[in-house]
């Protein structure tokens, strides 16, 4: 015979149950009066290709210069090709003349890379930033000091996040990440 704590555990257990509202999809909602819960039954793993903004500055942006990417992984030769790398692609200019460049970044095959100024003629422009490691939550880097590269001194950058409001528009904004 149960006893009087056992029917009280199982009528609050009932009483819970009642309250939930239960769909199966291809992803689970459970609806609680005042808490949605849900839970995606086909997560898949993160995508490893990632779109990663450069903002330059106008003092890089002279001579219709061009921004691109090389791409390495730590530790090993393996690399996205030869110096320097591919061209990177422009998504807009800022009215201060600054520009938005952007490429895809494949996470499972590489872990840095470096910004370079190039001339139009893909000519070596003498600036580059330094190695930059990939760091999940950060998609942005905004260049900053003015440098002409010697091998010893690259130009600053800050990371940060690049979120679009109206992307058909052009209209996003850059936040500082410490």
């Amino acid at each position: 015979m149960p006893n009087k704590s056992n029917k009280l555990l199982i009528t609050s257990i009932i009483s819970i149950f009642s309250l939930l509202t239960i769909s199966l999809t291809s992803s689970l909602f459970i609806s609680v009066p005042d808490h949605d819960l849900s839970f995606n039954m086909n997560a898949k793993p993160d995508d490893p290709i990632k779109t990663i903004y450069f903002i330059s500055q106008s003092w890089w942006n002279v001579d219709t210069a061009n921004t691109y990417v090389y791409e390495f992984k730590s530790g090993s030769s393996t690399n996205n090709g030869s110096w320097p790398g591919n061209s990177t692609n422009w998504v807009m200019n800022f009215v201060d003349g600054r520009k938005l460049w952007k490429f895809e970044l494949d996470t499972s095959k590489f872990d840095y890379f470096i910004f370079s100024r190039r001339t139009e003629d893909n000519q070596d422009g003498n600036a580059q930033t330094s190695n930059l490691a990939y760091e999940v939550g950060i998609n942005c880097y905004n260049l900053g000091s003015e440098c002409w590269y010697n091998g010893s001194y690259p130009a600053s950058t800050t990371k940060g996040t690049w979120t679009w409001n109206d992307e058909e528009n052009n209209d996003g904004y850059f936040t500082q990440i410490n």
